[in-house]
């Protein structure tokens, strides 16, 4: 039923322990991290571990078990549970499962280190065989949406609805000023401060000062530090850059949401290529915001996604 070539036998759950023995214990040693966020959620969500031959899931569940189904990808040095500000949104239309990507900053680990685009579309395939979903709304953030994209192009039967929010590379290459901003975290990620300097760096000043965003900045910076000195720095492929043709063989309908101050490139210029290439699809500029969007504005990035998400 997969759409990626993978291993079909699934190891039993020692393996795990055999084969990675350090992602196991740096897994373990994540644990109070992860659960410092999943205190924020109220309700909190179900959590769950899959089996797969790829890897040892661990995913987050919520909202109603008859609703249709919803998987969704996190960014990249995060982890399910920053889903933290968009769960009782989609947990109303949805029932929504949310895994953490193995060598991202959550409690998966992968058998073996996933190296390539196709091991993690392998990995995703494996993920809803577990859950027994044939097909599924897909949505992804950041380097998630890249992986939601690159899903979608490879197992298109599985994919139902597709929303890609501020995909990192799939519609333009990134600038290289996006990368020499990631330095100070590169350099000294393991301090609260290296991230702060980073997070207020991707939408606009105009939030600076204001509340709730310093308190969402501050808990993502301190979060993100904690995690770095336990896991040090992530290890996921990126994907490239989508051809024309890719982008017009995406699953329909679809969605693409970018912040109007997005620093990884330019926002304007990357949905004029996807309203250009994508057929049909439905795009939306997010004021207020760059890359932050998902907690710079979470009212207005709601209320895009559940009208597209909800039901008809």
């Amino acid at each position: 039923m997969g759409g990626a070539t993978r291993p079909e036998a699934i190891p039993d759950a020692a393996t795990v322990e055999q084969l990675n023995p350090r992602g196991a214990a740096r897994a373990r040693a994540m644990a109070p991290v992860v659960r410092a966020l999943l205190d924020e959620w109220a309700p909190a969500p179900e959590e769950r571990t899959l089996e797969t031959a790829e890897a040892r899931t661990h995913l987050l569940t919520w909202g109603d078990p008859a609703a249709p189904p919803l998987l969704v990808l996190h960014g990249g040095a995060a982890c399910a549970a920053s889903w933290l500000f968009q769960a009782g949104a989609l947990g109303a239309i949805r029932r929504v499962y949310a895994p953490d990507v193995p060598g991202q900053y959550g409690l998966s680990v992968a058998r073996r280190r996933l190296r390539s685009v196709a091991d993690v579309t392998g990995w995703l395939d494996g993920v809803l065989d577990a859950l027994g979903l044939a097909r599924v709304d897909l949505l992804g953030v950041s380097l998630g949406g890249s992986f939601a994209a690159q899903y979608a192009l490879r197992a298109p039967s599985r994919v139902g609805r597709l929303v890609l929010i501020a995909p990192a590379m799939t519609l333009l290459p990134m600038r290289p000023s996006f990368y020499l901003l990631n330095l100070p975290v590169g350099l000294f990620g393991r301090w609260p401060w290296a991230w702060e300097y980073l997070l207020r760096r991707l939408g606009p000043r105009t939030s600076a000062g204001q509340e709730p965003y310093e308190s969402r900045l501050s808990m993502a910076a301190r979060w993100s530090a904690r995690a770095q000195r336990v896991l040090g720095i992530t290890e996921t492929p990126f994907p490239p850059v989508l051809s024309d043709e890719e982008l017009g063989r995406l699953p329909r309908p679809a969605l693409v949401m970018a912040g109007r101050h997005e620093v990884i490139w330019d926002a304007q210029a990357a949905l004029a290529r996807a309203a250009a290439r994508m057929p049909g699809v439905r795009t939306v500029l997010v004021e207020g915001a760059g890359h932050d969007l998902l907690y710079a504005q979470p009212e207005r990035v709601n209320e895009a996604l559940v009208e597209f998400l909800g039901p008809a």
